[in-house]
């Protein structure tokens, strides 16, 4: 048998080969491999994410959240981990920006003496997409153009939790998608309507996030044990900013009848005093109107008669007799103007229908839009023109629900109530003695 013995040079060539070819095959085995146990890219924020369905705000804000895990953001760092909790309201007033909730967050620093760290009044949230849970919330004095996302990602009142963000997860976290931790654009928050942990209640949130593609990692645990600063210290009212003055939605009545308006006699139950009706007088007042059957120089179509008494004895009374008239501004919307009828209309203050229902008997009246600022609200002036708040009843005799109801529709309009004084209704026999006014001819 003939044996083939190759020269060393040759064996180092293929010695060189060989440990070629190996490297390649560890190199295939090694991809390989790993592309068996790597881990799909991320798509951020997710493709299915969606905030809840059919989301009811009044319920959300209708009482205080306490928050369980969150992630460390520029204004709420890992720092002030400690009894915090937010809580919401319908404002009154939405201001020049419209905004329609009012915010405020408390925090505590977790280090002794525990610092408390209070947003006050100063934040506010507009809604964006009422039913998905959507709203936008900033400092009360900028515009909403530069708030940012707050979304209700899950919520359920009954077990009472909800998970919010601070908008869609957009970056790569691990193992999961997370927002930012700046201002806007930021934020997790897990909370509880109870200040207790519940640790199964969290559990099951913290998974609803994960379903919902957010890196859980981000979640720090608040502690709410031992919580008495903020109890102690009592939190400031969730108080509106400086209102704008007439309300950027103010509107009087629509579809006004005019007719049946005047058809038969008011009283008033509570007014506003101004320079003409003091609040001596705050006795016995009524007012009532009726077409007029010329118009006359000035065009006014209604005649107005007006009514009271002094308060103190023997009641004095002040009638305007057949002095005053009154102009059709805009008939659908209740807008007149009132004024001597010697008076041109040009000299004329506004009286405008804010709220009328024949049926249960009552109107809302003010002397135009309320342009001044008061107590958090607005109100009219208090002189002549431009001036004054009326609640009518149709009945003499005090209604006290009644009443209430109209200062709630006045409230609701964006009025200070605390301009309103009580008329006295009572014994007032000197005014049902008045001559009513005949029709007024000029």
């Amino acid at each position: 048998m003939v044996g083939f013995a190759s020269s060393p040079s040759a064996g180092r060539r293929d010695g060189r080969r060989s440990l070629a070819v190996s490297a390649a095959c560890l190199s295939a085995i090694s991809v390989a491999a790993g592309s068996q146990n790597a881990t799909p890219s991320l798509t951020c924020p997710p493709e299915n994410f969606q905030t809840i369905e059919n989301f009811n705000l009044d319920t959300y804000i209708s009482d205080r959240w306490y928050i369980q895990q969150q992630m460390p953001v520029s204004y709420l760092p890992e720092s002030q981990n400690r009894c915090v909790f937010a809580e919401y309201r319908k404002r009154t007033n939405k201001g020049l920006f419209g905004y329609e909730v009012a915010v405020h967050n408390y925090a505590e620093e977790v280090e002794a003496p525990h610092k408390p760290h209070d947003s006050g009044s100063t934040l506010c949230a507009k809604v964006d997409d009422a039913s998905r849970g959507k709203l936008k919330v900033a400092p009360c004095r900028l515009p909403p153009l530069l708030a940012g996302p707050y979304w209700v990602v899950d919520y359920n009142e009954e077990k009472g939790y909800s998970l919010v963000s601070g908008g869609a997860p957009k970056k790569v976290g691990n193992g999961g998608c997370r927002t930012g931790s700046g201002i806007n654009d930021s934020g997790l928050w897990i909370l509880t309507r109870q200040q207790k942990r519940d640790e199964k209640l969290v559990q099951q949130v913290r998974s609803i996030a994960q379903s919902k593609g957010f890196d859980l990692s981000v979640l720090n645990d608040v502690d709410q044990s031992d919580c008495t600063k903020a109890e102690e210290e009592p939190v400031p009212r969730l108080e509106d900013p400086q209102p704008i003055c007439p309300p950027a939605d103010f509107k009087t009545v629509s579809n006004f009848d005019l007719d049946s308006f005047i058809s038969k006699r008011w009283h008033i139950q509570q007014q506003q005093p101004v320079s003409y009706l003091p609040a001596d007088q705050n006795r016995c007042v009524y007012a009532e109107y009726k077409k007029r059957e010329k118009t006359g120089l000035w065009g006014y179509e209604v005649g107005v008669h007006n009514h009271a008494e002094e308060v103190a004895p023997p009641h004095k009374p002040h009638d305007s007799g057949s002095t005053l008239c009154a102009k059709i501004v805009d008939a659908a919307s209740g807008k007149l103007e009132v004024a001597p009828c010697f008076l041109p209309s040009l000299l004329a203050g506004p009286y405008w229908v804010l709220a009328y229902n024949e049926e249960e008997g009552y109107a809302l009246i003010s002397g135009g839009a309320p342009k001044e600022e008061s107590n958090g609200a607005c109100k009219t002036g208090a002189g002549v023109n431009g001036s004054g708040l009326w609640i009518f009843t149709r009945q003499q005799k005090r209604d006290e629900a009644l009443v209430n109801k109209v200062r709630d529709i006045a409230k609701a309009k964006g009025f200070d109530l605390g301009v309103l004084n009580d008329v006295d209704q009572s014994n007032c026999s000197k005014a049902e003695g008045t001559m009513a006014f005949a029709s007024l001819m000029v």
